[in-house]
């Protein structure tokens, strides 16, 4: 909701403090991020939270520099449960990250 109304950084601030109460947990302690299961908009918000954290070393940028020379990892999904069995959010999270 907040996302469709342009509020990204409130997104960003509710998304975080999820993370930090334990609400949500996409993070495996291997630095990966699973996105997958995740709306479209929230997935692209969650990548986008994960690269500045491992840029700046906020919140999870530690289980980033974790996982080493092997960076960080976003486990997309293969679509199985799309429309038609595509992968969709793989292409859309490769295009916000090649868009920014």
């Amino acid at each position: 909701a907040l996302l469709a109304a342009g509020k990204e950084a409130l997104a960003l601030q509710a998304y975080v403090e999820a993370q930090e109460e334990g609400e949500l947990r996409l993070w495996q302690p291997s630095g990966e991020l699973d996105l997958h299961g995740l709306p479209l908009e929230a997935a692209r918000l969650a990548a986008r939270q994960a690269l500045l954290a491992a840029a700046t070393g906020g919140p999870h940028g530690g289980a980033v520099a974790a996982a080493g020379a092997d960076g960080l990892t976003l486990i997309t999904g293969r679509g199985h449960h799309s429309d038609g069995g595509e992968a969709v959010m793989r292409q859309a999270v490769l295009d916000m990250l090649q868009a920014e």
